[in-house]
């Protein structure tokens, strides 16, 4: 319960912060910036400079805790036409994982600790859509494909069990990583997202994420 209570703090913390910072970022920007000619715009145009940080919802949901740092720099931007503009970016994602539980005589618990660089694509219709689809001007989707790094560690009161994972924490930490996910922007600096991510070895992680636009 006390995790979970932490992580609510830190939801309210993080909303009402980037919430107060979008605000004001937004009512100074100038109405002159440059966006993309044609039907559609971005959120992410080169030189954009974004930081997150992200719950685990599953580890959430059932007590433990996962939480996800990260930043991303928007490197390049390709208009299909000119009118449909794919943003290029470098990112990088940290992640702080562990979970236990205690079954009739046995108890088990795993801690996950690593690192892992993306290059990701972005995709948002910021602009000009029809009536009754302006929400979607607040939308981003987005994905990478990287390598990650990471050390876990396996513990159990079941000897037989502790042997098959000790074999597991040998493996390879190096592997390739994936993320996706869509972005909804509350403001012209900060949104929601929500993210699915693979990061090596048989471990994933569905993320409810804050994101700022620095």
């Amino acid at each position: 319960m006390a995790v979970r209570k932490l992580g609510c703090l830190m939801v309210m913390v993080v909303l009402i912060v980037g919430g107060m910072y979008g605000a004001t970022a937004s009512a100074t920007k100038s109405s002159t910036a440059q966006s993309t000619k044609g039907f559609l715009d971005s959120h992410y145009k080169p030189g954009t400079f974004a930081v997150n940080v992200g719950i685990d919802l599953w580890a959430f949901s059932y007590g433990g805790l996962g939480v996800y740092p990260g930043a991303e720099f928007s490197l390049a931007q390709y208009a299909i036409e000119n009118q449909i503009p794919f943003d290029f970016g470098l990112a990088v994602q940290g992640f702080y994982y562990t979970y236990g539980v205690n079954y009739y005589s046995y108890s088990w618990s795993f801690t996950s600790l690593g690192v892992g660089v993306f290059g990701t694509v972005h995709f948002g219709p910021k602009k000009s859509m029809p009536v009754l689809f302006e929400f979607l001007e607040r939308v981003d989707f987005h994905v990478g494909l990287g390598l990650s790094f990471q050390n876990s560690w396996y513990t159990t009161s079941d000897p037989y069990s502790q042997e098959y994972l000790d074999s597991i924490r040998r493996r390879n930490p190096l592997g390739f990583a994936t993320i996706g996910g869509v972005t909804y922007f509350l403001t012209d600096t900060f949104g929601i997202r929500f993210d699915g991510s693979y990061y090596g070895f048989e471990y994933g992680s569905a993320t409810l994420c804050f994101v700022l636009k620095l």
